[in-house]
């Protein structure tokens, strides 16, 4: 009961602390900012037979939050989708970790076998294991911007993307770093997705999204999961015109 306790009180304070991620007086001013910006959310409506099922390989993409909709819907009509996720599944001692390493990639490549599937994250370890799935796997650190710089010219051999999501460290300071570094890598109607946004920054991003590239959509699908607070996904479409 002791270590259940511990871990259920470390859960609380890490959501807590997501809470407060900016102060409730510059979330005051941010909300009186956006007021006009209009309507924000919207949601892809597929029926349950047309899904993505993230639950097989330990991704909480599904369990979790409700992304598989949504992540058929932007990959409709690629028959060999090229793939980058940031954040690939950690067990070891890395904020936000937790999940298995390769969950989401293992995921789309059971429903897309001949999609182009690439991974990166900060702890060597998971790389790693996901190499040993035989899915390629760079080390980065969403923090600095010379360690992204290095993952852009890793990446140069690979084309760009179809999709690149982040999932990785779920603070917006990496965040805005991370798509501001790597949007260029989106191929034209491609799409950049950061997943996991808690519903207090919703405001935050509608602002900010105003001077980032792509034309931002904000998913809010809170109620599909009661009792949680963080399952919102932000996707920045890539037109011609960015």
């Amino acid at each position: 009961m002791g270590k259940f306790s511990n871990w259920f009180k470390i859960k609380i304070l890490k959501q807590d602390l997501r809470a407060r991620q900016l102060h409730p007086y510059i979330q005051n001013a941010i909300g009186q900012v956006v007021d006009d910006l209009g309507n924000f959310s919207s949601k892809c409506a597929l029926s349950k037979k047309d899904i993505i099922l993230f639950n097989e390989f330990g991704s909480d993409k599904d369990s979790r939050h409700s992304y598989g909709s949504t992540y058929l819907a932007l990959l409709n009509g690629r028959s060999k989708p090229s793939i980058l996720e940031i954040g690939v599944g950690s067990k070891n001692k890395y904020p936000y970790a937790g999940n298995p390493p390769g969950g989401g990639l293992l995921t789309f490549r059971k429903y897309i076998p001949d999609a182009l599937l690439i991974g990166a994250d900060i702890d060597p370890d998971a790389i790693s294991i996901l190499q040993g799935y035989g899915i390629v796997g760079f080390v980065v650190d969403q923090t600095s911007k010379s360690s992204l710089e290095n993952l852009i010219n890793e990446l140069k051999g690979h084309g760009k993307f179809d999709l690149i999501i982040d999932d990785g460290l779920h603070e917006p300071h990496a965040n805005v770093m991370t798509i501001l570094q790597l949007f260029d890598l989106i191929k034209i109607g491609g799409h950049y997705v950061v997943e996991d946004v808690h519903i207090s920054l919703i405001n935050f991003w509608r602002l900010i999204a105003l001077n980032l590239p792509g034309q931002i959509e904000i998913l809010n699908m809170s109620e599909k999961r009661k009792g949680t607070n963080d399952n919102v996904l932000l996707v920045f479409h890539k037109s011609c015109s960015d």
